[in-house]
């Protein structure tokens, strides 16, 4: 079995379904979709995953999230100052999980050169943690308000929906390069899991993870 996901869509879920979080997640989904139906990645089993029925804390959710990213060829981190939480770890998870695949498609292929993983900062430029802001490419839609009266969606929109296009011709390529080594890339997924929060042990690593890698928020400055 190959690559089933040319892209895996991570961000924090809003409480709200109607929430900004989860709107602009969405519309991001649209976005990558309807331009990926032009390019080769179209034509996987579902280009984009997306949690979009906020499946979070549901039986064998760790099971399916697993898979889901074991057989993603890249991987987009929806930023906002509360992506890496020790309330809710699901994204710090994903992340993690991440970037033990992308060392390991660096390892078999011999190419420390493999970036599989996408910032798109939604909020909190100067909170972005060293392991983002070392990555190949990133996207910047902190100005991006969809609450705002007369706001297009993102696949509509004039100044994003070029960094939509740009997002899709990169996840082409790396996707190609991945998928031309599918076979070898994908045989172990049995041995894949993302780290289970709910033991001690795993929430201990989890928890170490995100100490680790989320940065110090700045001062507030002084209103006078």
């Amino acid at each position: 079995m190959g690559f089933r996901h040319s892209v895996f869509i991570s961000y924090r879920n809003g409480r709200f379904e109607q929430g900004t979080l989860n709107t602009v997640a969405n519309q991001l989904y649209t976005a990558l979709c309807n331009e990926m139906e032009m390019w080769n990645i179209g034509d996987m089993f579902m280009p984009v995953f997306l949690d979009q029925q906020a499946m979070r804390g549901a039986p064998l959710i760790n099971d399916i999230f697993s898979e889901a990213v074991y057989y993603s060829c890249t991987f987009i981190v929806v930023f906002t100052p509360n992506y890496f939480s020790n309330r809710s770890p699901f994204c710090a998870s994903e992340l993690e999980g991440m970037l033990r695949r992308e060392q390991e498609f660096r390892q078999l292929l011999q190419n420390n050169n493999i970036s599989c993983i996408i910032p798109i900062i939604l909020r909190g430029r100067d909170q972005i943690p060293d392991l983002l802001t070392v990555r190949r490419y990133y996207a910047d839609f902190c100005d991006f308000d969809p609450d705002v009266e007369g706001t297009p969606p993102i696949h509509r929109h004039p100044k994003l929906k070029p960094l939509v296009r740009e997002i899709v011709e990169y996840i082409d390529s790396v996707s190609a390069n991945l998928r031309n080594q599918e076979g070898e890339l994908c045989r172990n997924s049995a041995n894949f899991v993302l780290i289970d929060f709910e033991s001690q042990e795993g929430l201990q690593e989890i928890t170490n993870f995100i100490d680790t890698n989320r940065p110090n928020r700045p001062p507030y400055p002084h209103l006078y």
